[in-house]
């Protein structure tokens, strides 16, 4: 059933991707948009610290990634609150597929500061050298906001809220809202 709506873009669907991104935020060879969001949950009763966010309440690290279009193209959403998005990303079928070098050439994910740097995974320099590397940095605010204006994780969050029921995830409607900078 997942399959039907959520899928990784095939190369031309890549090719349509790059140039979307290219054309709304001027940016070249972007697939797609990574992110971590926590989805909350009621406190379970088995290890109840790990579910623990950085935030302080008890949630599910849902990493998700976005097409220019708005749509989910991967999503991975089993780790505990307290798991850090770099640890999602390298345990997941994203990461084995990207490493894979099984895509077309010059595609690229883009994500915050929480995720590493890798050759198919463009993410901001902390601490930019002056020039190009200041200059790189200096899109990724606005590129966020391009991309995260859209709100897709508001209306991700608004279908996705889960609660704990007698150990089984049920999912329940609820309006919530992301801050995302």
């Amino acid at each position: 059933m997942v399959a039907r709506f959520i899928h990784f873009p095939s190369p031309a669907e890549c090719q349509r991707n790059k140039v979307e991104f290219h054309r709304t935020a001027n940016f070249p060879g972007v697939i797609g948009v990574i992110d971590g969001t926590h989805i909350q949950i009621q406190a379970p009763t088995v290890t109840e610290d790990v579910y623990v966010n950085r935030h302080h309440y008890h949630s599910i690290n849902t990493q998700v990634v976005f097409d220019p279009f708005d749509r989910i193209i991967d999503i991975v959403a089993r780790w505990p609150g307290s798991t850090h998005d770099s640890r999602i990303l390298s345990q997941s079928g994203l990461f084995r597929l990207m490493e894979s070098n099984n895509l077309p050439a010059g595609c690229h994910l883009l994500g915050d500061s929480g995720y590493p740097s890798k050759r198919w995974l463009l993410s901001p320099f902390l601490r930019p050298e002056p020039g190009s590397q200041a200059r790189y940095r200096s899109l990724w605010p606005a590129l966020f906001c391009i991309i995260f204006a859209r709100n897709v994780i508001f209306q991700f969050h608004q279908l996705m809220v889960y609660h704990s029921n007698n150990s089984a995830m049920q999912p329940q409607y609820q309006q919530s809202c992301l801050h995302k900078v």
